[in-house]
């Protein structure tokens, strides 16, 4: 659970960083 958890909370962070622009270079 807590696992999962960690998941989403990150992924959250970077989908709002990724709106500021500010989100870490990834291989689209």
């Amino acid at each position: 659970i807590f696992i999962g958890l960690k998941t989403a909370i990150e992924k959250k962070i970077w989908m709002i960083q990724a709106e500021l622009g500010s989100a870490p270079e990834i291989d689209e």
